[in-house]
């Protein structure tokens, strides 16, 4: 399965995968990523890494009307991610188990984030991640929307991270998002971040998954 959206220039293009709806065999590109790959103990995780990776340089040759295997991507997950040899191209993309989400624009800068809803104990961790409002805002909430909530935080601190281009070496803490946001009031809204201002978008992705666009905002929603 594979979902996308949309053809429009206000908004960076995306796609959604869930691997195990996805009939193709993912094999590595080049040595580089096949090293990469080998790195992963489980078949799994491998598969999941190469999934990714293939929705990616799919998206871009979608974007580019290139062929998909002159699609070269020089970077590995959030770390600089790039398309060799398209200047002017933002893109991104990101994985959790089977599902991969990967965004791209020629506009505006772009980052994606997507992470798989899964009951855990997240409470311990907004110490580290959440401004002292945002955990006033969880707090509010039952168990199942407080959980929802806190992956809205995560995949959006994360996707605005990697749009900075610094990662987490940034802060979570430095990320501060609005309770409408983050109670899912709204599924989108414009951060005036210290490197720029920011929109940050809920992508549709089902009940399994939460994903968050984070893009330049130089255009309005």
């Amino acid at each position: 399965m594979t979902l996308a959206g949309p053809p429009d220039p206000a908004i960076p293009v995306w796609c959604l995968s869930d691997r195990r709806a996805d009939p193709q065999n993912f094999t590595p590109q080049d040595e580089s990523e096949a090293a990469r790959a080998r790195r992963f103990r489980r078949a799994e995780d491998r598969f999941d890494f190469l999934h990714s990776r293939a929705k990616a340089r799919s998206l871009v040759a979608s974007l580019e009307g290139v062929e998909e295997s002159s699609v070269i991507l020089s970077s590995f997950d959030d770390d600089g991610p790039e398309a060799s040899g398209i200047p002017g191209l933002s893109v991104s993309w990101s994985r959790s188990g089977p599902f991969a989400a990967a965004a791209a624009s020629r506009q505006l800068g772009v980052a994606i984030d997507i992470e798989r809803l899964l009951p855990r104990d997240f409470r311990p961790m907004l110490a580290m991640i959440a401004t002292e409002a945002e955990r006033s805002a969880l707090d509010g909430l039952g168990e199942a929307d407080a959980l929802t909530a806190f992956y809205r935080l995560w995949t959006a601190k994360e996707a605005v991270l990697k749009w900075r281009g610094k990662g987490l070496r940034d802060g979570a803490k430095s990320v501060s998002l609005p309770s409408e946001f983050l109670c899912a009031q709204s599924d989108h809204t414009l951060l005036i971040d210290s490197y720029g201002p920011v929109w940050i978008r809920i992508v549709a992705s089902g009940p399994e998954v939460v994903c968050t666009l984070a893009f330049s905002g130089k255009t309005p929603i």
